[in-house]
């Protein structure tokens, strides 16, 4: 089964990490990771989060929880079936990136943290959030959308027909 806008299990799993990775450092800090959290179904409060399985996952991993988890670790993490993984279907990435990029997913609907920083700030204003949008539909990086990546913001926006409809 192919996927809608001809996205890949890697693609897939490479751009909910540059969505997740507010702050671009290449690791998920306790925020960032809250939202993959809120994925798989943690309903507990931030505070929970950050002061018990934030610093769990971060253990499990081998990673410092000032670092975060990097992206090797994140997707590691989506492809693991076990108890302490965080697997999910190709067709389930591809609608957490979906309904994230249409508003409203447990992959985005975490409460935003408080910006604490100048570089959290600059990375909530419109500018910053169209930039990244543009960076996840951009699935070959040439700076373009082609038909197949525009087809993914055309069903973010409504379009409810096939790929080969949009293509025509």
């Amino acid at each position: 089964d192919s996927l809608p806008g001809g996205f890949d299990r890697v693609s897939l799993k490479q751009k909910l990490f540059e969505m997740w990775d507010q702050d671009r450092d290449g690791h998920l800090k306790t925020f960032e990771l809250l939202k993959l959290a809120r994925a798989t179904g943690f309903d507990g409060t931030e505070e929970e989060w950050s002061s018990e399985e934030y610093l769990r996952m971060c253990e499990e991993q081998g990673s410092s929880p000032a670092e975060g988890l990097s992206e090797a670790n994140v997707m590691a993490l989506l492809d693991d079936e076990s108890d302490s993984g965080c697997y999910f279907t190709d067709q389930e990435l591809f609608t957490m990136l979906h309904e994230a990029c249409a508003g409203g997913s447990a992959a985005s609907n975490a409460p935003a943290p408080s910006v604490s920083t100048a570089s959290e700030a600059a990375s909530l204003t419109r500018a910053a959030l169209k930039q990244r949008l543009f960076v996840m539909w951009d699935k070959d990086g040439d700076g373009f959308l082609n038909g197949p990546e525009s087809f993914a913001v055309a069903k973010c926006t409504g379009w409810d027909e096939s790929l080969e409809e949009w293509l025509k």
